[in-house]
This record gives structure tokens, sequence and C-alpha cells, in this order.
């Protein structure tokens, strides 16, 4: 059987020992049974969930969800390798669906930077898939929760 060759993009995508704990602190956020409940409630919400009463299980989630997001945007601030990040998380799919409670929250706090970190992640993200050259049908994946682990 042949060998595969690596590409390029691949082969320079090693994690640092650093990197790797960045990685192992993330995915223990995401297993974090209040995020995961927090996830839960999100999927099978109607509408807006930031609209929701202050104090309801539906704004605590969504606080929690944006929090979550905004600690992974920061903790990938200092990642050097990010391709190996990119692939493995959600974070398409995790930006289109909370930007607009975010912004919501960001009109009702009267504060524009709220959550900005996963802005800046996501535009980050966004000019890696243009550089990598992904097919359409793959990035529309991503954004759909390719690697999301919502089980």
């Amino acid at each position: 059987m042949a060998k595969r060759k690596k590409s390029a993009a691949r082969s320079g995508a090693r994690l640092s020992s650093d990197d790797a704990s960045i990685l192992i602190a993330i995915e223990a956020l995401r297993r974090d049974p209040v995020y995961r409940e927090a996830e839960h409630l999100r999927r099978k919400a109607k509408g807006l969930m930031a609209k929701a009463e202050e104090g309801s299980a539906e704004h605590r989630a969504i606080r929690v969800l944006i929090a979550t997001w905004t600690g992974i945007a920061t903790l990938m601030q200092g990642v050097k390798a990010k391709s190996p990040f990119f692939r493995l998380l959600p974070i398409c799919q995790m930006f289109k669906v909370l930007q607009a409670e975010i912004e919501y929250l960001r009109k009702t706090l009267d504060e524009q930077q709220f959550a900005i970190e996963l802005f800046e992640l996501y535009d980050e993200w966004e000019a890696w898939v243009e550089e990598q050259g992904f097919s359409p049908a793959y990035v529309t994946a991503m954004c759909g929760g390719l690697s999301a682990k919502f089980g």
C-alpha cells in the first residue's frame, strides 16, 4: 500500500505542548455539564434566548454559551499553530448561532465590545478557510457543526 504524502499545511500543524494544553482546556470547557445543558437548551429554544427574562434558564444558558466561547477565543489568542484548532472546533457554527444573541446583548448592555474576542476568532477562522481553499460544501459542513460533538 502506498503511503500518502503529508500536505504542507498538515506537516506544519503539529501542536506544541503549550497548544496541546490549551486544546485540553478548551475541550474541558466544552465537556462541562453546565455548558452541555446550556447547549441543549439553545438547540430547543425558539427565538433569541437573550430576550428571555433575566435569571431564566434560557437567559442564563445563553450567557454560559457566550462566556464559554469568549473564553475559548481568549485562550486561542495564545495558540501558535491554529490550524488543528480550526479543524477540530465548531468555531463557525457557534459564531453563527451566537452572533444575533451577542448583538442583542450589545444593544441591551450598550457595550459594543461585548464578546469581541469571539468575533475576532471568527475573522481569523474565515481567513484560514479562505487560505486553505476548502470546497464550499466542506465549509458549509463546518458551519453546520461537522465537529460540534453535541451528542
